[in-house]
């Protein structure tokens, strides 16, 4: 799946190996240039190269073309690297500037179970796979993940396969050994204090196209966060035939609001596959979470005269609600006209009628829209907003630009005390908060939910594509990325700053960096 998700880079799929190398090249500086101005330079001069490569292919010039290319690549990088800043604006919220990437959070210790050892050839011994942590806090994770891998950087399950000699095999370090749910998008995590139980739900996958799949809710129930891998999928409720919520049945959250659970989820509002709107369902019994029999249609989401015409009767999606203060509210994604706001899709919040959670009881106020270059990569999107609360303050992270690689998460903030529904309280990060470039295996993280486990640590919820993914070696590397199975849900810590400051981009790689494990295999 080479970039084939940036249409404004690579809209075409290629297998030329020079081609390949600055498609990886570009890549790599999308990720160096996280500014504005900078980033621009990038997508421009890549367009210009896209076209060509095009036109050189058609004429049998590939290697030229692909040349090209790559040298435009170099050239917008190089010149863009040392390019300052541009502050943006969202209307009345505040943009917050700081370099959220410099907080380190450290492991100091890394123990394995697994040991080095002498083996007769043949001999199939597996490896455990169980790891402790130490941290810099004097914290200690005894259940942590090591996946081990030989010289050449393919994973070793066993030594039944190893020739003879000595192995040197290097682990790598998982805190929850990642993906934890595959085939997940848009997942979402939320405990129930009342039993004592988490419950998991998610986008069903799609394979191919709009008919195959995205057809249903579906929910897990474990008593602890590591159980929802193997729990069992309980469905729900299901699309209708045709017509309104027959299609795209996305991103379903599970909300408690007064005693009452509800279901928040995106479908069709009519036969347009394209009509997406936000829909509830409500729960008539909070014991029985897990049967659909108890789960009723409430409909369309309406405004606050109970009108679906105007402001849910365009595309709106990714619908959150939280409570502050004794109120609640929720935030949504609207792709439609709001006054001073940005083409593209855009983040809306509004007060909720707690009697009916299915309707607004204010206006909406404009919270955030796609002003960052950050945002716009192939598709101008500020989405699926996600709430945590902590020391005081709101953070709100969503996801911003397509579904790709450049798939990544902002932040909003804002003082729990201050007037939340006034845009002015707001603070904007000028920069994502979590990116690919967090990660050396993992691509387009987004689309999140919070929750606590069992110890009481803020944990992430979010989905990203594998690297097999990524370099086009899955069985659905043809295929329209929307209409892929690739996102997969993971866990991840949410590290917090002396001031209270949520960090979303410290991962096990970066915590753990120079005390990956090594031991050695000898093969008689």
């Amino acid at each position: 799946m080479m970039l084939r998700s940036i249409g404004a880079l690579t809209p075409f799929r290629i297998y030329d190996p020079v081609l390949e190398l600055a498609q990886k090249h570009q890549i790599m500086f999308l990720k160096i240039a996280r500014n504005d101005f900078a980033l621009n330079i990038i997508l421009s001069v890549g367009k210009t190269a896209r076209q060509v490569y095009k036109e050189s292919n058609m004429t049998g010039k590939k290697a030229a073309g692909a040349a090209f290319y790559l040298a435009a690549a170099l050239m917008a990088a190089a010149f863009s690297v040392g390019c300052a800043l541009q502050p943006g604006s969202a209307g009345n919220v505040e943009t917050k500037k700081e370099d959220v990437m410099t907080w380190e959070f450290k492991a100091t210790a890394v123990e394995t179970e697994d040991q080095s050892m002498t083996v007769t050839e043949g001999t199939k011994r597996e490896f455990t796979g169980k790891a402790a942590v130490t941290f810099s806090d004097g914290t200690k994770k005894e259940d942590a993940f090591v996946s081990w891998y030989d010289e050449g950087g393919e994973r070793v399950l066993s030594t039944e396969k190893l020739g003879k000699g000595p192995h040197t095999l290097t682990g790598r370090i998982s805190y929850f050994d990642n993906p934890v749910i595959e085939q997940r998008a848009d997942p979402y995590v939320i405990y129930n204090e009342d039993d004592g139980c988490y419950y998991f739900t998610s986008s069903w996958p799609a394979y191919n196209d709009a008919e195959h799949g995205y057809d249903r809710i579906v929910l897990r129930k474990s008593p602890t966060l590591a159980g929802l891998r193997d729990a069992e999928d309980h469905i729900i409720w299901e699309a209708h035939p045709s017509g309104a919520q027959s299609h795209h049945i996305w991103a379903p959250e599970l909300h408690e609001i007064n005693g009452t659970w509800y279901i928040y989820y995106a479908a069709t509002g009519s036969n347009d596959v394209w009509s997406i709107r936000p829909f509830v369902l409500m729960c008539s019994d909070p014991d029985d979470l897990l049967n659909p029999d108890k789960w009723t249609e409430k409909g369309r989401f309406l405004d606050k005269n109970g009108k679906e015409a105007g402001l849910f009767d365009v595309f709106s999606l990714d619908m959150t609600c939280f409570e502050n203060k004794g109120k609640h509210y929720v935030i949504w994604a609207y792709k439609g006209y709001f006054p001073n706001a940005v083409p593209g899709s855009i983040l809306l919040m509004a007060e909720l009628d707690e009697d009916e959670p299915w309707k607004l009881s204010s206006d909406p106020v404009l919270l955030s829209e796609p002003e960052y270059d950050w945002e716009q990569v192939n598709e101008k999107v500020n989405e699926g907003p996600a709430v945590l609360k902590h020391n005081g303050r709101i953070y709100v992270t969503y996801s911003a630009s397509a579904t790709g690689p450049e798939y990544c998460m902002g932040l909003l903030s804002a003082d729990e005390d201050a007037d939340i529904m006034d845009a002015a309280s707001w603070q904007k990060s000028d920069r994502p908060v979590l990116s690919s470039e967090d990660f050396s295996d993992q691509y387009g993280p987004g689309h999140n939910s919070f929750t606590t486990d069992e110890e009481g640590h803020t944990i992430i919820v979010y989905h990203s594509r594998d690297q097999r993914c990524y370099d086009g070696k899955c069985d659905w590397a043809e295929a329209d990325p929307l209409y892929d199975p690739c996102r997969n849900a993971n866990f991840a810590y949410v590290r917090f700053k002396e001031d209270g400051t949520p960090v979303f981009n410290s991962t096990e790689e970066k915590e753990t960096a120079g005390l990956a494990p090594v031991i050695t295999i000898t093969v008689d």
